[in-house]
This record gives C-alpha cells, sequence and structure tokens, in this order.
C-alpha cells in the first residue's frame, strides 16, 4: 500500500438508517484492491491514521466516507444524501468502480491452508497431465518403430524381390542328359573345390578365343592345374561350343574362377563364338537360353537374376551383349519366356 492510489469502498445497508442497518454494519470495513490480503479497518486503525471521525483526509490521501448515519457534518464536510444508495463511488481522476467488483465477504479470501491446498490441488493435476502425455508418448512411439519396421520389410521385399525360394540343396541337383559331364582335376588354380553354398545369380561370359571349340576351353581349364607355382586361375561351370553342345568342367556346388568377387554365390557358363565380335552362332545362342533357364529353376533363383561379366567389373564380356544392349535385353526375355521339359519351380 505504499505509494500506492489506492480506492476504498464503504459498504452500506440499504441507505434508511434504520437501527437494523446500523446493527448489521457495525463491523463495517474498508477494502483494499492492491494485490494484498484483506485488512479490516479496526486493524488498520491501529496503525495509520485512519480518521474515520477526524477532520480532514485520511492516511491515504482520501476523504473520510462513514454510513451516512455516523456522518458528523461538523468532521466529515462532504456528508452523503441520506437516502443515496453507496453502490458506486467515483474519486477524482480514478475510474467509476462497480461494487460489484468488490469482494462479497471473507470467503473471497482464501487463507494460506486453502492457498496451500489449491496448490497441491494444481500440482496433482498437472502431475497426471504429466502421466497422460508420457503413456500417449509412448504410444506414438511403438506406432513409429511399427511403421519403421514395415518400411524396412517392404524395401528389402522391393530390392531383393519375393519369388526367391529357400536355399536349395546344390549338390542333390540331377544333371539332365542334354549336358555332357567332364569335370576337371581338383587343383587351386582351376578346381578349389570350395562348396558354393548359395546361388544368387547366373553370370554369363564369352571364351574371347575365336573358333575354339567347347571341348578345347574344357582342356585348357584342366591343364591349369599343371602350372608352377605363379600360375593363372580360370574355369567355369559349363561351357557351350559352337554346335550348342554343353560340357560341364566343375559341379554346380563348387565354386569356379570366373566371376572374380561374385565366385562366391554365382554360377558361371563360358560361350564359344567364330569371330571377334563376340556374337554366338544361333545353336550356341539356343542352348544358352535353354541351359541358363534350366539353372534358374533348379536353383531356385527367379529368371531375371541373369547378369553379363560386365555387370560385375566392367570387363567386355561378353562382348556381344556388352556392344549391343538391346540384344542382351532380348536374351533376357527369351530366357524368361523360355519352356522347358523339365518341372518349373
Amino acid at each position: 500500500m505504499k505509494g500506492e492510489n489506492q480506492i476504498f469502498y464503504t459498504i452500506s445497508g440499504e441507505g434508511n438508517g434504520d437501527a437494523d442497518s446500523e446493527e448489521s454494519w457495525d463491523d463495517d470495513r474498508i477494502v483494499s484492491f492492491n494485490r494484498r490480503r484483506y485488512v479490516p479497518a479496526k486493524k488498520q486503525k491501529q496503525k495509520l491514521n485512519i480518521g474515520m471521525a477526524e477532520k480532514g483526509q485520511n492516511a491515504y490521501g482520501l476523504n473520510v466516507y462513514q454510513p451516512h448515519w455516523k456522518r458528523n457534518p461538523e468532521t466529515n464536510p462532504y456528508p452523503m444524501p441520506k437516502k443515496l444508495k453507496a453502490s458506486t463511488i467515483r474519486i477524482s481522476g480514478s475510474p467509476v468502480v462497480s461494487m460489484s467488483q468488490a469482494p462479497k465477504g471473507r470467503t473471497a479470501f482464501k487463507g494460506p491452508k486453502a492457498q496451500v491446498k489449491d496448490q497441491g490441488a494444481f500440482r496433482e493435476k498437472g502431475n497426471r497431465k504429466k502421466k497422460g502425455n508420457g503413456f500417449h508418448s509412448l504410444i506414438l512411439l511403438i506406432l513409429v518403430l511399427m511403421l519403421a519396421f514395415t518400411a524396412g520389410i517392404g524395401t528389402g521385399w522391393f530390392l531383393w524381390g519375393n519369388d526367391r525360394q529357400a536355399a536349395v540343396n546344390l549338390g542333390a541337383i540331377q544333371i539332365p542328359q542334354w549336358v555332357k559331364q567332364e569335370l576337371i582335376r581338383k587343383n587351386i588354380y582351376s578346381r578349389p573345390a570350395v562348396s558354393l553354398r548359395q546361388v544368387n545369380d547366373i553370370v554369363i561370359h564369352y571364351v574371347a578365343n575365336p573358333g575354339s571349340s567347347a571341348e578345347q576351353n574344357r582342356n585348357y581349364f584342366d591343364r591349369l592345374a599343371d602350372q608352377g607355382e605363379k600360375g593363372t586361375s580360370a574355369s567355369a561351370h559349363f561351357i557351350i561350343g559352337l554346335d550348342g553342345e554343353i560340357i560341364q568342367c566343375i559341379p554346380i556346388h563348387e565354386i569356379a574362377y570366373a566371376s572374380n568377387n561374385r565366385n562366391s554365390d554365382t554360377i558361371a557358363i563360358e560361350c564359344c563364338h567364330p569371330d571377334e565380335t563376340g556374337k554366338f552362332t544361333e545353336a550356341t545362342y539356343e542352348s544358352l537360353v535353354k541351359l541358363t533357364a534350366w539353372l534358374c529353376d533348379e536353383t531356385g533363383i527367379s529368371r531375371k537374376d541373369i547378369i553379363r561379366h560386365y555387370d560385375i567389373t566392367e570387363k567386355n564380356c561378353p562382348k556381344y551383349f556388352v556392344d549391343h544392349e538391346e540384344a542382351w535385353k532380348t536374351f533376357r526375355n527369351d530366357v524368361k519366356a523360355y519352356k522347358g521339359d523339365w518341372e518349373s519351380r
């Protein structure tokens, strides 16, 4: 209340001055609105010169207002009209304040215990709100994790396809009669006898030796076993000759030295060609389509899982399929559409 412009309200009865009204307002109080606690006028009189019955202004610079039936014209030069109801008081330089804004009694002012109780209820409500937010956050986190997991599965299905079958026992596959088996000797240069546990692609090669036959290329791979310490490593699972004959050099459940870093999960097919262009004869091409389709079906991979040596190392192999992209697409389509006399998987 120090230095503040205070507004005091006098609460009267009906304003008729009767005895009942006078008895009802014996504890007449001055109410102060300064965000401080309610202080009865009787206690203020003990500290400050309120001047309820004295001449002049009170301690706050305002004229003293009392119920009109208590006022003395000699001590208070501005008595209120007898029948005027003190509902609104306007102080010079101050706005009009209605008594409806004034507190109605002691219940309007809550003591320390009530304030502590209110604060406890507020904290309890906040804690419940926090607990609710935590539960919602947990549900949201679970939904996000499920969405991420589903997205990962869907991405894997899209990238690697959904038509790969379970792993096939490659050693149990029976080689058809139209394939001639002439396995080369086991050695560190062309047949290391390392197990091939899974097939992911079929790789197409060309022998890069125009006019040579399938038998000649098979014998070359076999002679690599007779090399010295620093020899050449090369081989393939199958070789297709100029007349369409097919020779198997290495079992399909063993790796061959043909496709560099993809030797561990691919089957290699070498093709003979009559000239430098690398284009296969019609018989060689037909045998290649048939053998490739059969291998895809027997090993459980898709007929789309066919690649060139070029697709692994960018080597110009097979030359004709690298130089003529349309011929390569045609070959893949022919393999996909081929209908053999064996049971498809």
